[in-house]
C-alpha cells in the first residue's frame, strides 16, 4: 500500500455548502485556540496585517471588504454580499472566497481565525427548509482601517 491519502467524496445538500466553506477556513483541531476578538491585541491583527491582507486580496475580496467596512460592524449576509457583487454562485462564492482568505490567513500570515466574526441564522426561521446563511461583521476598528485605504 502507498503512502498517499486517500479521500472520499461526501454529497453536502446546496444549502449547507456555506457552512462547510467556512469550518474549512478555521484552523484545524490541533492549531485551534480560545476565539479572541481581533480588536483585542492577543488575537495578533494589527492595522498593517489587515491593510496587507486587504492589499494582497483580488478585487471581488477587496470589494466584499470594502462592503463590509461599509456597514461598521454591523452584520452582513453573505447573501447580501452576493447580490451587491453579483457573483454567480451566489453566497456559494461568498463562501468560497472567505475559505480561500481563511487558508491565506493562516499559512501567509500565520493567523489563526479571520479578523471577522460569523454566525449562521436561518433564512426564514418559520421555514427551516428554506436554509440557512452566514453573517459577517467586522469589528470597528478594522472597518475603519479598510475605509482609510
Amino acid at each position: 500500500m502507498n503512502n498517499e491519502e486517500q479521500f472520499v467524496s461526501v454529497p453536502v445538500p446546496a444549502h449547507r455548502v456555506q457552512e462547510v466553506y467556512a469550518l474549512l477556513a478555521q484552523a484545524s483541531a490541533s492549531q485551534k485556540q480560545e476565539p479572541t476578538p481581533a480588536s483585542d491585541p492577543e488575537s495578533g491583527w494589527t492595522e498593517h496585517l489587515v491593510r496587507r491582507m486587504f492589499k494582497e486580496s483580488g478585487d471581488p475580496m477587496q470589494r466584499m471588504l470594502r462592503m463590509l467596512a461599509e456597514a461598521d460592524g454591523e452584520e452582513v449576509s453573505t447573501n447580501e454580499i452576493a447580490t451587491e457583487l453579483g457573483l454567480p454562485k451566489g453566497a456559494s462564492s461568498v463562501a468560497g472566497m472567505a475559505g480561500a482568505i481563511g487558508r491565506r490567513v493562516n499559512s501567509r500570515y500565520g493567523m489563526k481565525g479571520l479578523p471577522w466574526a460569523t454566525r449562521w441564522r436561518h433564512i426564514d426561521p418559520a421555514d427551516e427548509t428554506q436554509g440557512t446563511e452566514t453573517l459577517i461583521s467586522l469589528p470597528k476598528w478594522i472597518c475603519k482601517v479598510i475605509r482609510d485605504l
